[in-house]
């Protein structure tokens, strides 16, 4: 659970990638990073700075078409240096030379070998593509806006044994209707969480509608699709925990908590699963410890409390009912499906 801001690359094969989030509690369990992460680097956009749809790929930026993923791709797969270092924002250029990314490009990726789009997620004004080499070793990323380059990321993958490890119980998404996939999957390009063993397979889950997240001021909670919409039990089960009183912050400015996931709910389904919903909306837990609840009953309307920047729904199983101390376990959802970033999602109908 951490704050929620995009990737973007940094030319340093020292440091690893920061893929914000909702709210972090990895503490003493984190892990350490993943060799070396090579990237190119701008300042780091907020999750929700440039709200605004995406424009139609025919428009025109200081003389540049609007790039496509295809475009990037093929580009990385031909080793065109030119082409990508002259697509890059001003803000790059600045900070990175052509010879630089001539060079990552002959040391991480093979000549000719089309990258494999595993997931895109268009919102916001931003386009961003995750690809994979095709022997899964290598995991590639860029941002697109307005004809720009706005970040661009290789980096080796690192699977783990507990990916193939699944949930014992088949679970349903909590929420109704149609959402967005902002984090999730089993890499950390897809899912920021995957570095830290409490949260590794938590999902974060947002409305966008038309291209967009909001409509109205950015500074509005209630600006956010969002923002207030039901909360719902993703199993039948116990609740062992439900905090309320948080309340919820303004978007992308300091957190006005210090409890990282805010107001939260704890259910336990029994063989050890807990689910763990965080950054509901303040006052709207229905719920209290002790109660049972049914696959689809409503526990309180999302949020923005605790360390998160946006409206949002952090929705992870565990092995423990505590965040700090718990395992986090891959779900298995009841229609078969393994949903990454950027997907669009169905819920649970209203009762």
């Amino acid at each position: 659970m951490k704050k929620r801001a995009l990737a973007v690359c940094l030319l340093a094969l020292s440091s690893a990638i920061a893929m914000g989030g909702c709210a972090e509690n990895a503490g003493s369990q984190q892990e350490s990073p993943v060799e070396e992460t090579r990237v190119v680097k701008e300042k780091e956009p907020e999750f929700g700075e440039n709200r605004k749809a995406d424009e139609p790929h025919t428009k025109k930026m200081e003389g540049l078409e609007m790039l496509t993923g295809d475009d990037v791709s093929g580009w990385i797969a031909g080793h065109e240096t030119a082409k990508l270092y002259e697509h890059f924002s001003p803000e790059f250029q600045e900070q990175v030379t052509a010879e630089d990314i001539d060079k990552l490009l002959h040391q991480a990726w093979k000549k000719g070998e089309a990258p494999v789009q595993i997931s895109r997620l268009a919102a916001d004004g931003m386009d961003t593509y995750v690809w994979s080499s095709k022997d899964g070793k290598m995991h590639l990323s860029a941002m697109l806006r307005e004809g720009r380059i706005h970040g661009l990321l290789l980096r080796p993958s690192d699977p783990r044994a507990t990916d193939e490890k699944y949930t014992r119980h088949a679970y349903r998404m909590p929420f109704e209707g149609e959402w967005t996939i902002a984090w999730g999957g089993t890499n950390t390009m897809l899912n920021y969480h995957y570095e830290y063993p409490t949260q590794r397979y938590a999902y974060d889950l947002y409305i966008v509608r038309d291209g967009a997240s909001l409509e109205g001021d950015p500074k509005d909670n209630a600006s956010y699709f969002a923002f207030g919409q039901p909360v719902v039990a993703p199993l039948d089960g116990k609740v062992v925990k439900a905090v309320d009183g948080h309340p919820d912050n303004v978007p992308f400015e300091k957190p006005l908590s210090e409890d990282a996931a805010g107001n939260h709910i704890v259910i336990d389904h029994g063989n050890g699963e807990y689910s763990v919903l965080a950054h509901f909306k303040k006052d709207s837990i229905l719920v209290k410890e002790g109660d049972t609840v049914k696959q689809g009953d409503r526990l309180g309307l999302c949020g923005n409390s605790g360390n998160s920047s946006d409206a949002h729904i952090h929705f992870q199983v565990s092995d423990s009912p505590s965040l700090e101390k718990g395992t986090s376990l891959r779900i298995r959802f009841e229609d078969g499906s393994d949903p990454v970033r950027g997907d669009q999602v169905r819920g649970q109908d209203q009762k």
